[in-house]
């Protein structure tokens, strides 16, 4: 029987699709299993999953919704962070947000044809929202290019859509827009 390896999820397995294949070729590559568990939070009992699976392993997506000391319920297994960050300390494995925004600008700027610039970042300070937001302003400056920043807040959502459809209608056109994450692109595009 393979040993496992316990994938916890913070959100759905879809929303983690690309993540969860490349483990699950890596494991299969290696001889191992992988059991997923979605939506893991601070009521998780991860005590029982462990007894069960009593895998040799974890790997753990930090959420919104963890603690940062998430990790010590694991006990003695090895864990590897997704995302958490890497401040906290730990193994962590963490996407490169700057070099995210980077991209995203050299992207925007080669396809050209834009007067202006915007970045729409996430309503609660975010240490990947910051570092998304300034690989984009600062490779846009490096060209010249201003940009502008809706800085949004939490508040009543319909207060928040309206500033936003201001905001939009107030930068010259065409223009390009980097939304920190795939539901405020939504609300951008909508």
């Amino acid at each position: 029987m393979a040993s496992t390896i316990l994938f916890f999820t913070a959100g759905t397995l879809s929303a983690s699709q690309v993540r969860y294949s490349g483990v699950r070729r890596f494991a299969r590559e290696h001889g191992l299993s992988v059991q997923s568990v979605e939506c893991v939070g601070p009521d998780t009992p991860v005590d029982e999953m462990i007894r069960f699976w009593r895998p040799q392993g974890v790997i753990l997506e930090y959420g919104e919704n963890l603690p940062r000391d998430m990790v010590k319920r694991f006990k003695a297994l090895p864990v590897v962070c997704l995302d958490r960050d890497p401040a906290w300390g730990g193994v962590c494995v963490c996407q490169d947000s700057y070099e995210a925004g980077r991209l995203i600008a050299h992207e925007l700027l080669r396809s050209g044809g834009r007067q202006s610039f915007g970045y729409v970042g996430f309503t609660e300070r975010k240490r990947w929202d910051e570092e998304r937001r300034q690989g984009f302003v600062e490779t846009l400056a490096s060209y010249g290019m201003p940009c502008s920043v809706f800085k949004a807040s939490n508040g009543q959502r319909r207060t928040l859509f309206r500033r936003l459809g201001a905001w939009l209608s107030d930068l010259p056109h065409p223009c390009g827009i980097m939304a920190s994450a795939d539901g405020i692109a939504e609300k951008v595009v909508g």
